[in-house]
């Protein structure tokens, strides 16, 4: 009975092994099939994302939605595709579902700084100028933001927008630092140094606006003309924006 224990033991042993090594190498097979599929829902997301955001560049804004939703169907936390969705829906005056989209970015990444820029966007289309200061100033507080220049420049708007002009002038300043050729900052300029009585200051900046302004080149004849048109046809703040430039020019 010895003989057969000891010579049975060996043989329980090896098909012990063989199993073994057998569901070690189908949970191996497992993994990279898991990870194959990964990368390929990875490789679709990225295609529907960067679909979406060339339809948006060409104003398809029906066919960017399109897109940002198939993108998130494969992954509903991807931050990047609910902050352009965030964007399809700001175009569309749709601000509750803009708004509904860039926070689930920023549960998603709560330093997600493009779209914290966005979020001040929405609250500066339905004139809530606190918010929208806080939404730039979280942008700004996110040391790898890649274009902190567009949120200062924002910032600005928003404090002039509350009156507060000199804020609002430290604010445009380190957009330029960043972005020297961008004019949208130096129109800002312009009308805040205007509102404090900064008559020659204003001068100075809308005509370094009217030069960086790709619409205009300098053309200062242009730009009047322009501004008259667009006097017209806009809110009561642009309407008082343009008048001011209007004026300036006259300085």
């Amino acid at each position: 009975m010895g003989n057969i224990t000891r010579s049975n033991a060996p043989m329980q042993v090896s098909v012990i092994n063989k199993c073994s090594y057998l569901l070690f190498g189908v949970a191996l097979l497992l993994i990279v099939l898991s990870a194959c599929a990964t990368a390929n829902k990875e490789k679709q997301l990225k295609a529907h994302y960067n679909i979406g955001v060339a339809k948006l560049n060409e104003n398809d804004i029906q066919g960017a939605y399109v897109e940002f939703k198939r993108a998130l169907e494969l992954n509903p936390r991807d931050k990047e595709s609910l902050n352009a969705l965030g964007i399809v829906y700001l175009q569309l005056d749709d601000y509750d579902h803009a708004k509904q989209s860039l926070l689930k970015a920023l549960e998603v990444d709560p330093k997600y700084s493009e779209a914290y820029n966005n979020l001040g966007l929405i609250y500066v289309r339905i004139n809530q100028w606190e918010e929208s200061v806080n939404a730039f100033e979280n942008a700004i507080r996110n040391p790898f933001y890649s274009a902190p220049d567009k949120a200062y420049n924002n910032l600005g708007y928003s404090l002039y927008r509350l009156g507060r002009y000199e804020k609002a002038i430290s604010a445009f300043n380190e957009s330029i630092k960043r972005n020297e050729s961008n004019q949208l900052p130096y129109y800002g300029l312009a009308l805040a140094h205007n509102a404090i009585g900064h008559y020659g200051d204003a001068s100075v900046f809308l005509m370094d606006a009217i030069k960086y302004d790709p619409n205009y080149n300098g053309n200062v004849k242009k730009a009047q003309d322009d501004f008259n048109r667009k006097r017209h046809r806009g809110n009561k703040q642009d309407e008082k924006d343009y008048t001011d430039f209007l004026e300036i020019l006259n300085y």
